[in-house]
């Protein structure tokens, strides 16, 4: 945590801050955080495990300030109950006792680009489910 912490999140945070200002940037992928209390499934009982810190939510919000879109957050406000990992353990997946920690973020310029954003639960394979999100070509080739 301390590293992540410390040292890898302050190393990527200025990486895709170079990216953003030569062309729209898109972050998809298990960025290991849980950001806001609908993230998880257990957030009281969570709270202080690595994943659901109060250092690594205040990252994910600070990376969030500078510029960047939680497209299933934008596009699902509200929405409980979306997780994109859960452990093998007591059958969590089927039970949906989860966190969402993989994201699709997207730089504010393309930000209008964003039709949709998703988790897709049903498939099967890994303790992780894809998320994704639907994008307008055309408003999108206007921003590249």
């Amino acid at each position: 945590l301390e590293y992540k912490h410390r040292q890898w999140n302050p190393a990527f945070f200025a990486h895709i801050e170079r990216l953003r200002r030569q062309k729209p940037v898109v972050i998809a992928g298990d960025l290991n955080v849980a950001h806001t209390p609908k993230d998880l499934f257990s957030p009281l009982e969570s709270e202080g495990l690595p994943g659901y810190t109060p250092e690594e939510r205040s990252d994910f919000s600070d990376l969030l300030a500078t510029g960047y879109v939680d497209t299933f957050r934008n596009c699902h406000p509200d929405m409980g109950g979306a997780y994109s990992w859960f452990s093998y353990r007591y059958k969590d997946k089927q039970r949906n006792r989860g966190w969402r920690i993989d994201y699709v973020l997207v730089s504010d310029r393309c930000h209008d680009a964003v039709k949709g954003a998703y988790i897709e639960k049903s498939i099967d394979g890994s303790d992780h489910v894809p998320v994704g999100v639907v994008l307008n070509t055309t408003v999108l080739s206007a921003v590249c």
